[in-house]
């Protein structure tokens, strides 16, 4: 009885080790993430979207019943086929480019992606 009691507690204490080893990395690499500029700086762009009231509540729609493809349908319906994606991709740049021009051809295709959005609802 002992034995199992004991070997349960190593199985419980290396399953918490490799977690915890999991977690480190991940900690490791999201404070570095978090120095670099981040989606916050695309916010102000993305906002504009969030403002309009369709696109808004669209959004609340998907999340509450998990289906995001269909905001991308309805996006890729708007605008054209893949808007969507170009929207995601261009946001990324501002995250994981480092070089300047890369994060301003983001920049430049999110505000067109907005402002075409806009000019259609």
């Amino acid at each position: 009885m002992i034995d199992v009691i004991l070997k349960n507690q190593l199985i419980s204490f290396w399953n918490h080790v490799k977690i915890r080893s999991i977690l480190d990395k991940y900690r490791d690499t999201s404070s570095i993430k978090s120095e670099c500029i981040g989606y916050a700086s695309s916010v102000p762009y993305i906002k504009e979207l969030y403002n309009i009231s369709r696109f808004r509540e669209l959004l609340f729609e998907v999340r509450m019943d998990g289906n995001l493809k269909e905001l991308e349908t309805y996006f890729d319906g708007l605008l054209y086929g893949g808007a969507y994606d170009d929207l995601l991709v261009s946001t990324d740049k501002f995250y994981f480019c480092s070089d300047d021009v890369n994060m301003k051809q983001g920049a430049e295709k999110v505000k067109e992606l907005v402002k075409l959005y806009k000019s259609k609802v």
